[in-house]
């Protein structure tokens, strides 16, 4: 399997390779997408309604999608794949400093 940062390799090799449980649905994810949103420290994020889809690529797997509850799994995991490198597709912010959360 190939990914241009190795990361995937590296991570099935090790088996650090897990993805968090699929948040719970709180929300429509067209009511949470199109609602009043604001911008708040993604670390601080945890038990708000996701506003926006954050996919790490590789591999491409979307973790968390409008209407989603950030859990404290998908934050620890998404801080992982960031300090791995691993490009976030789908957030405004790909840095992932900030993630839009409804209001």
């Amino acid at each position: 399997m190939f990914s241009p940062s190795g990361v995937l390799e590296r991570r099935l090799q090790s088996g650090t390779y897990n993805l968090p449980d699929i948040p719970p649905i709180r929300m429509n994810p067209r009511d949470a997408f199109l609602a009043a949103t604001e911008s708040v420290r993604f670390k601080d994020s945890a038990g708000r309604i996701c506003a926006e889809v954050i996919t790490p690529y590789p591999p491409g797997i979307p973790v968390i999608s409008p209407g989603e509850e950030i859990t404290p799994a998908v934050v620890a995991y998404l801080d992982l794949e960031k300090k791995a490198g691993v490009r976030m597709q789908g957030p405004y912010d790909s840095e992932l400093r900030t993630i839009r959360v409804v209001k």
